[in-house]
C-alpha cells in the first residue's frame, strides 16, 4: 500500500508528507481512493478505485495478486519420464530441480508455493492432482520429446479458460529464454481432443507446461549450462499471471 501511495505522490495525485502529517501511511482511506480514481481517469479505464493489473502495471508498481501458487513436477521418482538422446538426463530429475529452483525465487518475493515434494522428492500425479485446489493457479512442470532431434519450443496445456494464461507463460519465457513458442494459439494446446484428451492435471483445473525439448541438444544445453536463468524464466512468467 505504501508503494502504491508513493506512486501517487509521484505522479501528483496525492499529496507530499509535510511534517508529521504522512499521506504514504498504508492506509487505503479516501485520500488515496480518490488518487487512484484520478490515475484511472488519466490512463482511460473505468474509474472503480480498485486497483488492478493494468492499473499497477502503468503506474509502475507490482501489486502481487496472486500469493498461493501450486508448483509440481511432472512424473515422479518411479517414472522417470522422457530421457535425452545420451541417456544422461532425465524429465523428472530435470523438473523436480527446476521446481525446486523456482519455488526459492517465488518465496523469496514473497508468494506461498505448495509443491509435491522437497528436494528430489517428487510424489505421484493423484498426489498432484489434489493439491491443485489449494493455489490460485496450479502449473505442473513437464519436457518435451519427439524422435526428431530438431524439434522444439515451448506450449502449455490447458482447459479453454487458462488459455490466456499458458499463452502468458510461453511468451514470457519464450522472451527470456529465445525458445520457439509452438502451435499457433501462442503456444496454448487444448486438451479436448487427441493424444493430449483428459489429462488428469489439467482436467482438475491445473496448467502442463512443457517448457523444452529434452531430445533437443540446444534447448537441453540451456538447461545443463544455466538451470538458474531457466528457473528465473519460469518464476518471472509465473508473477505476470
Amino acid at each position: 500500500m505504501v508503494e502504491l501511495q508513493q506512486a501517487l505522490q509521484a505522479h501528483n495525485l496525492l499529496p507530499q508528507n509535510t511534517g508529521k502529517v504522512k499521506h504514504d501511511d498504508g492506509i487505503f482511506g479516501r485520500g488515496t481512493e480518490n488518487a487512484v480514481k484520478a490515475f484511472q481517469k488519466i490512463i482511460g479505464v473505468d474509474q472503480t478505485g480498485i486497483v488492478g493489473n493494468y492499473f499497477a502495471q502503468k503506474i509502475g508498481i507490482n501489486i502481487n495478486p496472486m500469493k498461493t501458487i501450486v508448483l509440481t513436477a511432472g512424473h515422479n521418482n518411479k517414472d522417470s519420464g522422457a530421457v535425452s538422446k545420451d541417456q544422461k538426463w532425465t524429465e523428472a530429475k530435470i523438473v523436480t530441480d527446476l521446481r525446486n529452483r523456482v519455488k526459492t525465487i517465488l518465496e523469496a518475493d514473497g508468494y506461498t508455493i505448495v509443491t509435491d515434494g522437497k528436494g528430489e522428492e517428487n510424489l505421484s500425479l493423484s498426489k498432484a492432482v489434489a493439491l491443485i485446489p489449494m493455489g490460485e493457479v496450479a502449473i505442473e512442470l513437464h519436457l518435451n520429446a519427439a524422435v526428431s532431434e530438431q524439434a522444439n519450443g515451448i506450449e502449455a496445456l490447458a482447459k479453454s479458460n487458462l488459455k490466456s494464461k499458458c499463452q502468458t507463460l510461453c511468451k514470457s519465457i519464450s522472451d527470456d529464454m529465445k525458445y520457439k513458442i509452438r502451435g499457433a494459439d501462442g503456444g496454448w494446446k487444448s486438451t479436448d481432443s487427441g493424444q493430449h484428451s483428459r489429462l488428469a492435471f489439467c482436467e482438475a483445473g491445473g496448467i502442463i507446461l512443457e517448457v523444452f525439448f529434452i531430445s533437443n541438444r540446444a534447448e537441453l544445453d540451456s538447461y545443463i549450462n544455466n538451470p538458474d536463468r531457466v528457473a528465473k524464466a519460469i518464476a518471472d512468467a509465473i508473477k505476470k499471471l
